[in-house]
């Protein structure tokens, strides 16, 4: 994953033993990115967790790379398997969780 996004580092400094996950940070620790795994090592869902100076720039993105189907929920298509992305807003952050649609 770090060899594609030159913008974020694997964070091994919380290890979970609970859940199969990897933890990616940015340099300014303002972006992260959990990557929850099953039993089998396959991804369930993503989601990345950022501080608000990124709001703007992630809805243009999400407008741009998928389809909107409410407030705050896209969805697109990746081997025709329909995908569910959900922006949240929180008190100090946002999050975008990517996972399959039921």
């Amino acid at each position: 994953m770090s060899s594609q996004r030159k913008d974020v580092h694997l964070d091994e400094s919380s290890r979970n033993t609970v859940y199969n996950l990897l933890k990616y940070v940015d340099h300014n620790n303002t972006k992260t990115i959990y990557y929850v795994f099953d039993d089998h090592d396959t991804c369930k869902f993503y989601k990345t967790m950022y501080d608000y100076s990124y709001l703007r720039q992630v809805e243009k993105e999400l407008n741009r790379k998928y389809v909107r189907s409410s407030s705050g929920n896209w969805y697109f298509l990746d081997n025709n398997k329909e995908y569910l992305v959900t922006l949240k807003k929180d008190k100090w952050y946002f999050s975008v969780l990517v996972k399959k649609a039921n």
